[in-house]
Formats: structure tokens, sequence, C-alpha cells
């Protein structure tokens, strides 16, 4: 087969964002799902805007006449613009080895830094052609999976999460996607993040699952008529705490739901009001027998839940591995309503 360059094609790369017209989302993700692996949320629906109108979808693309050969995509929200996503990032198989890629997310990364972002997070699962791609881009290993390039100083972005902010409680809304992302890698003493999804504080393990933990979250409490709320900071508006409520999906357990909630250092102090306004505004306290899954190591949850009036309803051992260590897991169910 015939090798194809750069030179020989006619390219044009082309920058679109949210709201874009249904046929032109269509063609975008129509593109990407051919040669991304699978999507999480509706991609169509984050650049039509529909999914949140605060929720900026932006993508440049290299396109020859009317033909898409690679796509670079981010997401960040237009409220608080300091954190994006970085994804899917697309070439066509024909058109590899070209530098298309890199050309795309090179564009889209000035775009960011031009949106004054601060940090834009991505991530990768043993692909070392993109892995060599990102770290051509500036990214380095920050997490697990994730990787993540900062335009601020470390210690500056890093004051985003420092403890003795005021913070408010609001409920979580799809704009959230990335700042909520970004949460789920910063190291905390509290212990899971949503146990019922193996997830876990990066403090005790490795991020193995990134891009699809928010829109998964979104569409269970859709879907099932959950709810859920983030604790944010006044300053910066930076999250640093989620609380949500997801009722069982059997028809023979609709009296239960299932509690969770994470919040970094500093800021465990608003957890016990975070929690509680979560529960009442779900409208399940008092109704809903509600329960939440508490390793033995998690002190800092205990503690929560026991001045939120929880009491121990079942141990579960040897249920949980941490660092190679089996632990045991409490049960606490909700006897009150708050």
């Amino acid at each position: 087969m015939q090798t194809i360059t750069q030179e020989q094609l006619d390219i044009t790369i082309l920058k679109t964002g949210s709201p874009v017209q249904r046929p032109g989302a269509w063609q975008i993700e129509s593109f990407c799902t051919r040669t991304f692996e699978y999507f999480d949320y509706s991609l169509r629906k984050a650049l039509a805007g529909s999914l949140d109108s605060r929720l900026q979808c932006t993508f440049f693309l290299a396109q020859n006449d009317d033909r898409i050969l690679a796509a670079a995509g981010c997401l960040h929200s237009e409220d608080n613009p300091s954190v994006a996503i970085l994804g899917p990032v697309c070439t066509d198989p024909q058109y590899r080895k070209m530098g298309l890629s890199f050309q795309v997310c090179s564009m889209l990364l000035d775009h960011l830094k031009a949106k004054k972002i601060q940090a834009v997070y991505l991530g990768v699962k043993g692909n070392v052609p993109a892995i060599n791609l990102y770290k051509k881009l500036g990214f380095i290993r920050h997490s697990g999976i994730v990787m993540r390039k900062l335009f601020a100083i470390a210690d500056e972005f890093n004051n985003r999460y420092s403890a003795g902010q005021e913070t408010i409680i609001r409920q979580i809304n799809w704009s959230d996607f990335a700042e909520v992302s970004a949460l789920l890698c910063e190291p905390a003493k509290i212990v899971s993040f949503d146990f019922c999804q193996q997830l876990f504080s990066s403090k005790y393990a490795q991020v193995q699952r990134f891009l699809p933990v928010f829109p998964t979250l979104m569409n269970d409490l859709e879907k099932n008529c959950g709810f859920g709320a983030v604790l944010q900071t006044t300053e910066n508006k930076s999250i640093v705490g989620t609380a949500f409520i997801k009722p069982s999906l059997s028809a023979l357990q609709y009296y239960i739901a299932t509690l969770e909630f994470f919040v970094l250092d500093g800021f465990t102090d608003k957890a016990v009001e975070l929690v509680s306004q979560t529960m009442k505004q779900s409208g399940f306290s008092g109704n809903r027998t509600i329960l939440c899954y508490c390793p033995e190591c998690d002190i800092y949850k205990k503690q929560i839940l026991l001045m939120l009036g929880a009491e121990p309803y079942a141990v579960l051992p040897d249920f949980v591995r941490i660092k190679n260590k089996l632990h045991k897991t409490i049960v606490y169910q909700f006897t009150r309503e708050l």
C-alpha cells in the first residue's frame, strides 16, 4: 500500500465547540466511535450542549475536504474553567504516523491555556504510542492510568485544595465532569471514593478507571432518581468533596438506598453537613433504608457516620483488599430521619 504524507493532502485544522448543530455533532461522534474503544457519555449530546449548557465540549479536527482524519476533544466547565479533561483523541488508521494527533492536540492545549485552564487530565491504559504522544505534549504520570499537564505552578494549583476555605454545598450536575474526575485523583485520608464501584482514594490505590467514573455516576443518578451534591470552595470554585445516594436497582429492594461520600483532607469537618443536606434533599431520609459501606480501616468515614447517627448493621469479613491486606467492611444503617 502506498504511503500518504501530510504534504500530499490538503489538510485544514478546524475548531468547533458546543453548541454544535446536529449534523456536525453526529459526524464527530461517528468518527470517534469508529476509531475509539468506547464512550460512557453521549459525545453527541455534549457537543450539542444538551447534557448541560455549562459543560463546554471543544474539538480540533484535521480534515481533508469534508472528511475527518484526526480529532482531539476536551471537556471543562464554563463556570469554573480551571480543570479540563483531554479526550477523545482519534486518528483514522489510514492516516496515522503523520503527526496529525500531535498537531490537533497541540492546538487544543494552546486553546485551553488561553482559556486560563490550570490543569489538564487524561486517562490512558497500556497504549505505548498514546503515552509517548502525551509525554511529547508535556503530560506526566499523575496517579495510575491518569496523566496530567499543569499550566500553573504546582504549589499554586494545589492551593485550590488547601484547608480553611469557605465552602458551599450544591447539587451535582454534568458541568462538574472535569472537577469531580480530578477529585478522584487527589489522595485523601478517607479511604473509599465509591465503595460499591470499587473506587478508592489514590492515597491507598492507584487510579485504574478515570473517564467512565463521572458519567457512570450521573447516568445512575438520573436513571434511578438518585441525588448527588458537591462541596465547593467559594473563592476558586474547586470541588473538594461529593456525596450521593443511589436507590437499589432491584425491585425487591426498592426500599434500600446506598450512600457514598468523599472529602479531601482539611474538609472532613464539612462532611457531616454535606451528607446531611444530601440525604435531606434526596427525599430518601425517613422513607428508605439508607446503607453506607465503610472499610474497617476508614476511621474518618466511620467517625462521620457515627456523628450522623448511623449504626452498624452488618459486618463483611475480609471483604476488601487494600495495599495487599484484607480488611473487613462494616455496613452502617441510618435508623432515623436527619
